[in-house]
C-alpha cells in the first residue's frame, strides 16, 4: 500500500525539481521563487497560493503529466505491494485513490477502491506505521473536490454517483462532486450534513442507470430542497446501457456542449416533483389531507421510517401547504398552512402545536420540532419593513417639508435644525431596516412638549394602521434584563417610555450604550443556545420637562425637537415617504450628525438641561466678559463662591462648567489650573461722582 504522504516529496521532486530551500521548513516544502506551491511534509498535501487550490499527489501527478497517476507511479517505481487484509483495508489490489480534502486543501480523509471491485476509507494517521488510519469514525462527511467548490462559489454544481465520474467530468471543464460511500439503499447514501456546502448554488445531478442511481438521485434532489436549494435539476443520460454513468456516456462521445444542452432542456426539480398540496382553499383542517405517501421521505431508516431530521420535516411541512419563514425585524417566526385559525395572539403557538401534531399523524418524530422549525424557518427570511417600503417605487414627490409641518416647535427653534434632525433620523430607520448588519444608530428622536400633545401618537402615525405591530410605545428598557431587551428589538421603531425617570445619571451610560449596539445577544423562544442578531431598530422619545437633560458627558444622542403641538391625523401617503428615503439611503446619504450639526444640536440641547447650583453659581460669581486674569483649580473656584469642604464630585462638577465655559485648562506642577476673571467679590466698587467717599 503506497502511504502518499511518505512519497510526496520525492514525486514532486521528480516532477517539479528541487524545491526553493529558502522559503522551506520542516514541516513544509515551497516550489516556485514565491513559494507559491507548499506541501504539508506531514500529510502529503499541495497547496498552490496563487490559484488558492488544494490537492493531493495523484492530482499533482495528473496536472504535471496529464497521464493516468497510478500508471505514472506504477513505471517510477512506486508500485504498492498487496495490501494483507487487516484493519477493514479491503482486499485485492489498490488501484486508485481519491482525496477528499477541505476548503484550503487539507486531506482529510481518502477513498480507496480495490480490484475486485470494493471501496473502503482511510485518514491520515503518522501514529500508525503506515501512516493510514482505516477508521474515519467520526470524521465528518465531505464532498468530494471541496475545495474546488469553495474557489468557485458562483458556478453551477454536478453531482454524479462515484468519484471516477466526477474527476471525468471535470475533464470536460465543469466543477464535479459526489459523496464518499456512493448509492445506497432507500436513498440513505446521501448525508444531510453536506447540504450545507450547497447553499445558494445552482445543483445538476446525474444518475447511474438504474433504480439504486435513479433512487439515490431523487434523494440527493429531495434533501437538498428541504435545506432551501431552490435550482436543481435531474439530468438524463441519453443512450446509457442498464448500470451505465457518466463516464460511459463520455466515452461514447459526450462533450460538453452536448452536456450543456442537456442541462438546458432539463426541468427543475421543484417545480416538478416536490409534493404539492391539492387546493385548499375551503380546508378548515390540515388534519383532514392526505398525509405524507410512504417511502417518498428523505431520510428513512432500514424499515422505510422517517428519521429525526430537519429535511424530512420540511417535506412534511411543503406536503401540507406550511409556509415557515423568519422575520428578521420582529425576530420570530411566521407560520402560515391551510386551514389556519385562531386567536392573532396565539398564532405561534397554535402553528407549532399543529406542526407537533402533524409528526404525530405521520409517524415523524417530533421530540426537536420546534427547534427545526427555526432552522427551516432561517432559510426562509422575510423583511417585513423593507417588503412594504419597497411595495411600490417611489413616485418622485418630496413629502419631508409636509411631514415636518406636522410639528408646531416653540418660538425660535431653528426649523431648519428640524428638518436635519427629522432627515437623519429617517434615514437611520431604513438603515437599520435594510442592512444586513452592522448599523448602529446615532440618535434618539426626541419630542418634548406639553402632556397630552399626541407625541406618541405622532410617533404610530410614522406608519399605516395595519403596519403597527412594526412601531413598540412606551418600552421599558433594562439593558440587564434579557426579556426587556428582546421586546425592545423586536419592533423597528421602539418609543423609550418613562424616560424622565430613565434619565437618572446612574442609569445614562448603560442606556446610551444599548443605544448605540449594533447586535443583541439572547436565545429566541425554542432556540437552544443564545445568538447574535443585528440591531434592527431605531429608538424616539418623548418628554414633558422642558429641563430633561442631565448627561455631563454630552446630549449628542437625543436629538430634541421642542414642540407645542403636533398633528398625527395628518393624511401622508408613509409608504411614499419611506420610498422617498430609501432612495436618499441608496444614494449614499449619511444618518449621522458631523461635528458642525452636532454642535448646532448641543446649542439647542443647552435650552433643555436642567439647572445645576455649581452651574448657577460660576455664572453669577464671574464676569465672563472680564480680562481672564487669574489661575483657579476647580477647588479654589468652589470656595471663591462659597463651598467651605468641595467634594472631589463637586471638583469634577466644577472643572467640566469651567472647561465649557472659559475654555481648556493648563497643567502646571501637576496641578489643573483654568485662567478665569476676578470674581464679583473681589472686584473694587466702582464709584461714580454722584456718590461720596
Amino acid at each position: 500500500m503506497i502511504n502518499f504522504a511518505n512519497i510526496a516529496e520525492p514525486v514532486a521532486t521528480a516532477l517539479l525539481g528541487e524545491p526553493n530551500h529558502n522559503l522551506s521548513n520542516a514541516t513544509e516544502l515551497r516550489w516556485g521563487a514565491r513559494g507559491s506551491l507548499a506541501l504539508n511534509r506531514q500529510k502529503g498535501a499541495f497547496y498552490d497560493h496563487e490559484n488558492g487550490e488544494g490537492y493531493g499527489v495523484l492530482e499533482l501527478i495528473k496536472r504535471e503529466t496529464g497521464a493516468n497517476p497510478n500508471e505514472w507511479l506504477t513505471n517510477q517505481g512506486f508500485k504498492a505491494p498487496e495490501p494483507v487484509n487487516t484493519n477493514k483495508q479491503g482486499t485485492g489490489r489498490a488501484i486508485a485513490f481519491y482525496d477528499y480534502c477541505n476548503e484550503v486543501g487539507e486531506l482529510v480523509y481518502q477513498v480507496v477502491r480495490f480490484e475486485p471491485k470494493d471501496f473502503r476509507q482511510r485518514r491520515p494517521d503518522p501514529t500508525k506505521p503506515t501512516g493510514w488510519n482505516w477508521s474515519v469514525k467520526g470524521v465528518e462527511p465531505l464532498p468530494y473536490r471541496l475545495q474546488e467548490m469553495a474557489s468557485n462559489p458562483g458556478v453551477t454544481v454536478f453531482i454524479c454517483e462515484g468519484e471516477k465520474d466526477a474527476d471525468n467530468l471535470a475533464a470536460l471543464g465543469f466543477l464535479t462532486t459526489t459523496n464518499s460511500g456512493g448509492a445506497k439503499k432507500n436513498g440513505k447514501g446521501w448525508p444531510p450534513s453536506l447540504n450545507r456546502y450547497f447553499a445558494g448554488r445552482d445543483v445538476v445531478i446525474l444518475a447511474d442507470n438504474d433504480a439504486a442511481g435513479r433512487d439515490h438521485s431523487r434523494a440527493i434532489a429531495l434533501s437538498l430542497s428541504a435545506a432551501g436549494v431552490e435550482k436543481i435539476k435531474l439530468v438524463d443520460l441519453p443512450g446509457l446501457a442498464n448500470k451505465g454513468d457518466v463516464s460511459d456516456w463520455i466515452a461514447a462521445g459526450g462533450t460538453r456542449e452536448k452536456m450543456l444542452e442537456l442541462v438546458k432542456a432539463a426541468p427543475m426539480f421543484e417545480a416538478a416533483q416536490l409534493p404539492t398540496p391539492a387546493a385548499n382553499d375551503n380546508l378548515t383542517d390540515v388534519h383532514t389531507m392526505p398525509p405524507v405517501p410512504p417511502g417518498t421521505w428523505p431520510h428513512m431508516s432500514e424499515k422505510g421510517k422517517p428519521l429525526n431530521t430537519i429535511p424530512n420535516l420540511n417535506y412534511m411541512l411543503r406536503h401540507y401547504g406550511f409556509n415557515v419563514r423568519y422575520d428578521v425585524i420582529g425576530k420570530d417566526l411566521k407560520v402560515t398552512y391551510p386551514g389556519q385559525s385562531g386567536l392573532v395572539d396565539n398564532s405561534r403557538a397554535a402553528a407549532i402545536n399543529t406542526v407537533l401534531s402533524l409528526c404525530a399523524l405521520n409517524g415523524l418524530p417530533k421530540t426537536e420540532a420546534a427547534e427545526f422549525l427555526l432552522s427551516i424557518g432561517d432559510q426562509h427570511p422575510i423583511n417585513s419593513v423593507m417588503e412594504w417600503i419597497t411595495s411600490n417605487p417611489w413616485d418622485g414627490i418630496s413629502r419631508l417639508d409636509e411631514l415636518a409641518g406636522t410639528l408646531t416647535t416653540r418660538p425660535g427653534y431653528d426649523r431648519n435644525l428640524l428638518r436635519l434632525l427629522l432627515r437623519r433620523w429617517l434615514i437611520s430607520a431604513v438603515a437599520a431596516a435594510a442592512m444586513p448588519h452592522g448599523f448602529r444608530s446615532k440618535g434618539v428622536l426626541t419630542l418634548q412638549g406639553p402632556q397630552s400633545a399626541g407625541k406618541t401618537a405622532w410617533f404610530t402615525a410614522l406608519v399605516p394602521a395595519q403596519k403597527r405591530e412594526l412601531v413598540k410605545i412606551d418600552a421599558i428598557i433594562d439593558p440587564y434584563i434579557k426579556d426587556s431587551v428582546i421586546s425592545a428589538v423586536s419592533s423597528w421603531i421602539v418609543e423609550l417610555g418613562e424616560l424622565e425617570g430613565t434619565f437618572r445619571k446612574s442609569d445614562i451610560a448603560r442606556l446610551k450604550g444599548f443605544i448605540s449596539a449594533d447586535y443583541d445577544q439572547f436565545r429566541r423562544p425554542y432556540g437552544r443556545t443564545e445568538e447574535k442578531y443585528p440591531r434592527k431598530t431605531v429608538f424616539c422619545a418623548s418628554v414633558n420637562p422642558n429641563d430633561f437633560l442631565v448627561d455631563d458627558t454630552g446630549n449628542s444622542r437625543w436629538w430634541t425637537i421642542p414642540v407645542i403641538s403636533v398633528n398625527y391625523e395628518h393624511r401622508i401617503d408613509m409608504q411614499q415617504l419611506w420610498a422617498e428615503v430609501y432612495e436618499w439611503f441608496k444614494a449614499g446619504e449619511r444618518w449621522w450628525l458631523d461635528r458642525e450639526e452636532e454642535n448646532l444640536l448641543e446649542q439647542s440641547n443647552g435650552d433643555h438641561k436642567q439647572a445645576d447650583p455649581i452651574e448657577d453659581l460660576i455664572l453669577t460669581a464671574f464676569d465672563i466678559e472680564a480680562p481672564r486674569t487669574m489661575k483657579l483649580t476647580a477647588t479654589d473656584v468652589l470656595i471663591k463662591i462659597g463651598y467651605d469642604r468641595p467634594t472631589n464630585a463637586q471638583a469634577q462638577k466644577a472643572a467640566t462648567i469651567l472647561k465649557a465655559v472659559f475654555g481648556q485648562p493648563r497643567r502646571v506642577k501637576g496641578r489643573t489650573f483654568y485662567e478665569v476673571p476676578k470674581p464679583w467679590q473681589d472686584q473694587p466698587p466702582a464709584y461714580s461722582d454722584e456718590q461720596p467717599y
